[in-house]
């Protein structure tokens, strides 16, 4: 009987043996928790708990002042983070700003006491320190820049890279660059497999102008990057003016026909004028076009068209053979069924471009023009020689001198 009892004895001793093992080691982390990220927008919480102060008592030592501190693990390396500010008896916590310190880290917290070490180490995985927000360059933008020219549809496209947590959210600020008004705000989204945020605007909805964009980036622990600008890039969507002229709008065959084309454009300004400044005259045949296509910077297109004649070169025979027969020519006169004409042309409008109107009348250089004021001077004087001459024959001239005295 006094066996069992001694046996019943060293099973309850080694009972509570454990028990009092197990308490010891009961320490548990209420900040920060496994899985979290955090950022300089709040100074983060180490916080660690233990059931009370006799969990850190070490026998036949004096019990002083609590404290843990706390160490970022990586493989066999510890590296020392801070300390607790503040302890009781069951607890230690403190606030640790991150910024400078962005990574991927497991963390260990130890509690002890002035005398001694206690081994209640407490692992924390995975926790995410992130104090940078996202990385934004002008230079990062594709085919899109301040002072540039844009019209119709425009694709915003931009790379943006985040270290440690990722981008969260990514939005253009368009604002009007005269009065700073906001003209719209667009939501980005990331291209697949790539860092590019990319959106589509149709910049018709917004009055022809200067505009600025600035890039806001957010990360998911809300660092904002707000820092990119694009300046007075232009938004025209008004077609350039096009004129396009020629000498004359009817010719010979082969003959040179020469012509110009200017364009103006008030706003993004001209990138290229393309004509042909002697247009093809070696067909024969009516209302014949040519174009001019004029575009400004904003790639606005405006065509302005024109229409010309071609006839036949006209045939010479010789001099001596002026008759009245039908079709037969004398140096350069045409006679019978071959008449001089005037053209009228009117051009086309292509693409809403300017109406020209060209006039050509072909004359015969050698026709005889006759001043009629002069014939008319030359018949009065004329006869008012005869009628002098007709008075002195028959002396009434005299007669009206003698009647006068």
């Amino acid at each position: 009987m006094m066996k069992n009892k001694k046996i019943i004895l060293v099973i309850s001793f080694l009972v509570l043996v454990v028990l009092a093992f197990l308490v010891s080691a009961v320490v548990s982390t209420i900040s920060p928790l496994s899985g979290t990220n955090h950022s300089t927008a709040a100074l983060v919480l180490f916080n660690i708990s233990f059931v009370n102060n006799t969990d850190i008592l070490i026998p036949g030592t004096p019990q002083t002042t609590i404290n843990a501190s706390f160490f970022r693990v990586s493989g066999a390396t510890r590296t020392f983070l801070t300390n607790s500010s503040t302890c009781s008896s069951n607890a230690c916590w403190t606030t640790f700003n991150v910024s400078g310190v962005d990574g991927f880290f497991n963390i260990t917290s130890t509690v002890y006491n002035s005398t001694a070490q206690v081994n209640s180490s407490v692992n924390i995985s995975s926790v995410y320190f992130d104090s940078t927000p996202p990385a934004v360059s002008a230079d990062n933008f594709a085919s899109f820049a301040s002072g540039g020219n844009y019209s119709q549809n425009l694709i915003l496209n931009i790379s943006i890279t985040d270290a440690t947590i990722g981008v969260q959210t990514v939005f253009f600020n368009i604002t009007n660059a005269t009065s700073g008004l906001q003209n719209a705000t667009v939501t980005a989204t990331l291209e697949t497999g790539t860092s590019r945020y990319s959106t589509t605007i149709n910049t018709t909805g917004y009055p022809d102008g200067y505009y600025n964009l600035t890039v806001y980036a957010n990360d998911t622990l809300n660092n904002l990057n707000r820092t990119t600008t694009i300046q007075r890039f232009i938004f025209d969507n008004n077609l350039p003016t096009a004129s396009f002229t020629c000498e004359d709008y009817t010719v010979e065959e082969d003959e040179e026909m020469d012509c110009d084309c200017s364009g103006t454009d008030s706003l993004s300004n001209i990138s290229s004028i393309d004509f042909d400044s002697t247009p093809s005259t070696s067909t024969v045949g009516e209302d014949q076009q040519s174009n001019c296509t004029v575009t400004d910077k904003a790639g606005n297109i405006k065509i302005s068209s024109i229409l010309y004649d071609v006839s036949e070169v006209t045939g010479t025979t010789s001099s001596g053979s002026s008759g009245s027969s039908s079709g037969t020519t004398t140096s350069g006169s045409t006679t019978g069924s071959s008449t001089n004409s005037t053209n009228n042309t009117t051009q086309n409008t292509s693409s809403g471009a300017n109406q020209l109107q060209g006039n050509q009348q072909n004359e015969n250089e050698n026709s005889f023009k006759i001043n009629y004021w002069i014939l008319g001077a030359i018949i009065i004087v004329a006869g008012l020689v005869v009628s002098i001459i007709i008075l002195i024959k028959k002396g009434i001239l005299q007669r009206l001198l003698k009647f006068n005295k």
